[in-house]
């Protein structure tokens, strides 16, 4: 035996950015190895002469990689038959840059199936005046209010219904304010009585009441907490549907939350930080990424597929806000008016513009970065702090 075959299989889970993916990097790419692993007729599979052993660095990368299942490494003789891999090709349905260059579709053509969650703000008025109000919807799914006060029509609700009723929504959101100020919010679960199981309803614990249709529940909860009252809400609804959501702006909070959870038996419970202007070291012990965090997470080859394509935090998500306005996320423009454009309309528009669904880290520093596509897809939180990384490798 006189040569090896150097099979990938591409798609197993990687370390791509261990010590030995490094080692890797330099090999293929000064051996020509690369571009031969990646031309149609090798298939992923490649021929490597046996005299490559005889250096203990490669030797090593020879062993993780094996160990990792990055690769495998057979004996080969002439005349057989080499394996055949199947290669992965990034490819994303009605692409729209491929759509722009055939005249002959439409840029929204099938793009209402990449609807898969809808926000619906019903109103924006409440009496709390928590002091986050102005700041925390824009981090993460919250409840918010304005000095012009809105609610939306009841009529368009049936409008959004009729034009989603073959789309494949998995989660609609009815948020305020406070919601139990809108005078139609017992008929919405009827308005949408095809997509019933998919129906969150998102209250403030301090303005939650019970009503008399089976919904899913999202109990916003901050700090410090009227326990008397928290109380109230947990015994005046489902437990068994309600998820809360604790707003944390320290770690003394974390821990409040994490003990306020055990005491009152929630089992189901997230945990949202709050930058509130004042605490960015609360963030970079807690929240901001280092080289250890990204490697300690096992990254497929479908995820890394996604995140040079699209934003899995934002893509499929449409927030339509009381007056009509309708983005795609909450930090970016409007997309158009719910009163004048369809739902297509508005997709249509956010695949041309790209203001978040397609939202990746192709921008300095990421894009020059080894971890580009093992990091989180960007938040809220990197628009929140305009900064394009939370992390300390760059």
């Amino acid at each position: 035996m006189d040569r090896l075959i150097l099979n990938w299989l591409p798609l197993t889970t990687i370390h791509w950015a261990s010590p030995a993916m490094s080692i890797l990097k330099s090999f293929m790419e000064s051996n020509g190895y690369k571009t031969k692993m990646h031309e149609k007729k090798n298939l992923g599979v490649i021929l490597l002469e046996k005299d490559w052993f005889d250096n203990n660095i490669t030797f090593k990368f020879i062993e993780e990689a094996i160990e990792k299942n990055i690769f495998t490494f057979e004996e080969y003789r002439e005349n057989e038959l080499k394996p055949i891999r199947l290669m992965p090709v990034l490819n994303i349905q009605n692409n729209i840059e491929m759509l722009r260059r055939d005249y002959d579709r439409s840029v929204g053509e099938k793009s209402l199936r990449y609807l898969s969650e809808l926000t619906v703000y019903v109103n924006n008025s409440c009496d709390l005046n928590c002091v986050h109000c102005d700041q925390s919807y824009k981090q993460f799914m919250c409840c918010k209010t304005d000095k012009c006060r809105n609610e939306i029509d009841v009529a368009l609700l049936t409008k959004i219904v009729s034009q989603t009723k073959y789309v494949p929504i998995e989660k609609i959101n009815i948020i305020g304010g406070n919601i139990f100020s809108y005078p139609h919010l017992e008929k919405i679960p009827e308005i949408f009585s095809e997509k019933k199981g998919c129906i969150h309803f998102w209250s403030h614990y301090k303005n939650f009441q019970s009503i008399n249709q089976q919904v899913n529940w999202d109990i916003i909860v901050d700090f410090s907490i009227d326990k008397q009252i928290f109380s109230n809400c947990i015994n005046s609804g489902n437990k068994e549907t309600m998820l809360f959501h604790f707003i944390v702006q320290n770690e003394e909070e974390v821990n409040l939350a994490e003990e306020t959870a055990n005491n009152f038996d929630i089992q189901n419970f997230e945990i949202h930080p709050f930058y509130n202007g004042k605490n960015l070291d609360f963030f970079k012990s807690g929240i901001f990424l280092n080289k250890e965090d990204i490697l300690e997470n096992i990254t497929t080859q479908r995820q890394i597929f996604c995140n040079q394509a699209l934003n899995s935090n934002f893509f499929g998500h449409l927030i339509i806000l009381p007056n009509g306005d309708v983005v795609s996320n909450i930090n970016t423009p409007v997309l158009g008016n719910i009163n004048n454009k369809t739902i297509l309309d508005l997709i249509t528009e956010e695949l041309d513009k790209n203001y978040s669904w397609l939202k990746t880290r192709n921008e300095p520093p990421c894009n020059s970065c080894l971890f580009q596509y093992l990091c989180p897809p960007v938040s809220n939180y990197e628009m929140i702090f305009n900064k394009p990384n939370l992390c300390t490798v760059n």
